[in-house]
């Protein structure tokens, strides 16, 4: 059944989240399954619901939804990158080598600059040092948006699946595996299943 945009509530917000100096994070499937396995803790645990998303390189993009009244969007999102930059952090100390990071392949073709494993702990505990905390990930200067009406819904679900294509990665949205685009095409649920946006819960 077709979501009432007035009546439901309440409304879902777009969010990003940026990876400092636009460092290059999330290139292979051990980064980016870090995301998914938050996505799926907070849905199942805390009730968020999600309802689109992008995992680029050094900043995602999605679509969630909040009981305000038990977990709030201040709380989830101090949680969600909290709890993401220290699963990285301990990911990465596992790293013995290049070889066990492999990067994926449409970013080595694109030629993105990739830092080594060690680099990337590094740039992690430097960074928090510089912000007096153990170590930090995201930038803070993120801006919701509440999406209240369905015109605007339409408007952020497709700019954030349409993101990989305007890199040039790839020719249509659902060809990017960390996307929700395959989703709303053909119902696929790998690597991710969101709710869907226009239907009620």
């Amino acid at each position: 059944m077709k979501r009432n945009w007035v009546k439901d509530s309440p409304s879902p917000y777009f969010l990003t989240h940026t990876v400092l100096n636009w460092v290059n994070v999330f290139v292979n499937t051990a980064m980016n399954s870090v995301i998914i396995e938050a996505f799926n803790h907070y849905r199942y645990v805390y009730g968020v619901q999600f309802y689109g998303y992008v995992i680029m390189p050094n900043h995602i993009h999605y679509i969630a939804q909040f009981q305000q009244e038990k977990y709030g969007l201040s709380d989830f999102t101090r949680d969600f990158k909290s709890t993401v930059s220290k699963k990285i952090h301990d990911r990465l100390a596992l790293v013995i080598d290049e070889s066990s990071f492999p990067i994926n392949n449409i970013f080595r073709e694109n030629n993105l600059k990739i830092k080594l494993p060690m680099e990337l702990r590094d740039f992690l505990l430097d960074s928090g040092k510089n912000a007096e905390q153990e170590i930090k990930l995201w930038r803070d200067d993120e801006k919701p948006i509440i999406l209240e009406t369905e015109e605007m819904g339409i408007q952020r679900l497709n700019y954030l699946h349409d993101n990989p294509v305007r890199k040039g990665w790839v020719e249509t949205p659902e060809e990017y595996t960390y996307s929700s685009a395959s989703f709303y095409l053909s119902g696929k649920s790998f690597p991710f299943r969101v709710t869907h946006l226009f239907d009620e819960k």
